[in-house]
């Protein structure tokens, strides 16, 4: 809080006339241009307020470090209200926070098209498990030498009953974003297994199956626990 305060000081010190300042919640600020702004002047005073918060602050004697992510609107006839140059603003701003931090972004409308997007695959994503769309594909892994299959590697993929097969760079990063991955990799290990099991009864020599794990995965209290109960459930030889 004292952080927060002490910001907002050093903010509306170095913009004094320029702009009004207001917290808008959490650890977030909205400021709006009072005077004439083109896109240049706003690039220069979001470029000042980066450098603030270069600057560490002093708190309780301690030297504390902060950082920020700005996203920019240029207000034209467009917006109807000020809600929805609000929404555009957060939705820049959150682009700067995915491009590394500590940098400003004007707002476009691909961003809009973008996080609808988004927001329409996370849906979709939350009930994929429990309709069954995901899928396991097995990578052979073949010695070069010998041309023997050494084992394979196991990779989902979801079937999307729209969109087709979803690549992983566009559904991984929303699993590990939303804490899906904990659950979504332990029906992978389990899959994995099942599909072991189901070899060895048909004959089929495959030495290993490689499991992919996310950090949130080897984070979690239960991973050893769901190896282990994994094992046991699908009967695999560890």
């Amino acid at each position: 809080d004292q952080l927060l305060l002490a910001i907002a000081g050093q903010m509306a010190a170095q913009l004094k006339d320029e702009a009004l300042i207001a917290r808008y919640g959490g650890d977030e600020f909205t400021l709006l241009s009072t005077g004439n702004c083109n896109a240049e002047r706003a690039a220069a005073m979001a470029s000042r307020l980066l450098e603030l918060f270069q600057q560490p602050q002093s708190i309780n004697g301690h030297r504390v470090y902060s950082g920020a992510s700005i996203g920019i609107v240029m207000g034209d006839l467009r917006y109807q209200n000020p809600e929805q140059i609000l929404r555009d603003a957060d939705t820049a701003m959150y682009r700067a926070k995915s491009q590394g931090k500590s940098r400003h972004v004007f707002f476009d409308d691909s961003m809009r098209a973008a996080a609808q997007h988004r927001l329409a695959l996370e849906t979709d994503l939350r009930q994929a498990l429990e309709r069954g769309e995901f899928r396991v594909f097995y990578q052979p892994i073949v010695d070069m030498d010998s041309g023997r299959l050494r084992g394979c590697e196991a990779l989902i993929r979801w079937q999307h009953p729209r969109r087709g097969i979803v690549p992983p760079d566009q559904f991984i990063p929303l699993l590990e974003e939303t804490g899906l991955i904990v659950q979504v990799g332990r029906w992978v290990m389990e899959e994995a297994c099942r599909q072991a099991v189901e070899w060895q009864a048909a004959g089929l020599d495959i030495p290993s199956i490689s499991l992919n794990l996310s950090a949130r995965q080897l984070q979690s209290d239960t991973l050893a626990a769901d190896v282990a109960a994994t094992l046991q459930n699908s009967g695999l030889t560890p």
